[in-house]
């Protein structure tokens, strides 16, 4: 799957041409996708920045479906052009499997995103693995470096707070 042939469908479809026709300005910002083996299915999505308030995505399977997003950020996200794209999305999902087979863990499900790292504004796919309770992170360049390569365990994420016995745990993350 070519993220550059997802565009190209998304963008010669009536609703995105009408999208287009009522939002000028509106740009690509990011991509996101959701690969799970367990199931077999994937989920494509194109996120469009609107204005600050509202990001439209667009979910891609056999047919468009549009959804209106509310930012959580209230940050104006930069525009991703096509050609700065360097590395596709399944080039960097191997890049991930690679990795996870050498930590001997099996991949329930992968997503990945296309973004912009705030801080320099690098361009990166931003990858988050599962194998059962492991967990692995990576950022991958478009220069195919991998800039973050982060093994842990769901677990981690949570802590119980002591003095909570009895009453259920209360999880933080």
């Amino acid at each position: 799957m070519k993220l550059s042939e997802l565009l190209s469908k998304l963008e010669s479809s009536s609703d995105f041409k009408k999208f287009k026709k009522q939002n000028k300005k509106a740009y690509f910002c990011a991509a996101f996708f959701v690969f799970d083996y367990e199931s077999n299915k994937t989920k494509k999505q194109l996120d469009y920045y609107v204005s600050e308030d509202d990001i439209m995505t667009f979910s891609i399977d056999k047919k468009i479906e549009t959804k209106k997003a509310e930012m959580a950020g209230k940050e104006q996200l930069k525009e991703i052009k096509k050609d700065e794209i360097k590395v596709d999305v399944d080039e960097a999902v191997e890049t991930a499997k690679k990795e996870m087979e050498k930590l001997k863990l099996k991949p329930s499900k992968i997503i990945a995103i296309l973004q912009r790292l705030k801080e320099s504004e690098k361009l990166i796919w931003n990858l988050t693995c599962f194998s059962g309770f492991s967990l692995l992170r990576m950022h991958i360049g478009m220069d195919k470096n991998i800039l973050l390569n982060q093994k842990s365990s769901l677990m981690d994420l949570m802590r119980i707070e002591k003095g909570n016995k009895g009453k259920g745990a209360n999880y933080v993350g």
